[in-house]
């Protein structure tokens, strides 16, 4: 099965053999820290020229998190924002729920202007990959190894402020906006002890506030009110 080049830069694997650059990564995660950082990846740019990473302080500004191109002027682009687990957190991705509140910024990015977000486990991922227009492969949407590319439900037009979510509960993964269910898969794979959570667009976009329940329970909040710095809190 074929699936778009992009989800190899947000793949787990990928995030840890990544070369990080000490001008831009300065910060590991500790027990009392953890801190968000950004990856552009250049689409039509040549390895290993196709990403440059970015510290928290480029882009929490405003109260709000915004991934633009800093060092690169390119036709075709992915930002993403990742937090990676602090060490002294074990959370099981079983009854988990990422909710977030963003939007794309169409006018800094492209026409394809598509978002989405990832839970990365241990053993697998729960991925959804909304765009704008139907355009197979893209609309993806994935379970650990159950992997859909047609998905019109995830069709959509991330341009104005909305509230979305991806939950794994008793087996299923569902994504909603706005409170509405827009597409559910079962599953019966486990994927693991939650590794790093991952928010991104194609283009760039706008992350207003991050959380994080376990069992309906908060685990993890983040508001991005601190200027030029990351402000995680963990329950």
């Amino acid at each position: 099965m074929y699936l778009p080049g992009f989800l190899l830069v947000c793949s787990l694997l990928l995030l840890q053999i990544l070369p990080q650059p000490s001008t831009t990564i300065t910060n590991k995660q500790t027990p009392e820290k953890s801190r968000w950082r950004a990856i552009v990846s250049l689409e039509d740019n040549p390895p290993p020229n196709n990403y440059y990473l970015l510290d928290d302080h480029f882009f929490i500004k405003n109260g709000v998190a915004t991934v633009q191109q800093e060092f690169s002027q390119a036709y075709r682009y992915w930002t993403h924002i990742v937090l990676e687990m602090p060490c002294n957190k074990s959370l099981d991705t079983d009854n988990m729920q990422l909710i977030w509140r963003g939007k794309s910024l169409l006018s800094l990015g492209v026409n394809e202007s598509d978002m989405g977000a990832q839970l990365a486990g241990e053993k697998d991922t729960a991925l959804v990959n909304c765009i704008t227009y139907y355009r197979p492969p893209y609309s993806i949407f994935r379970f650990g190894t159950k992997v859909l590319t047609d998905v019109p439900e995830v069709v959509l037009n991330p341009e104005n402020w909305a509230v979305y979510s991806i939950q794994v509960k008793n087996q299923i993964m569902s994504f909603t906006k706005n409170g509405k269910t827009l597409k559910t898969l079962k599953s019966n794979q486990h994927l693991g002890k939650l590794k790093s959570i991952l928010l991104h667009f194609k283009g760039s976009g706008i992350i207003d506030w991050v959380k994080l329940y376990q069992k309906d329970k908060l685990v993890m909040e983040e508001n991005f009110n601190q200027e030029g710095s990351s402000s995680v809190v963990w329950q």
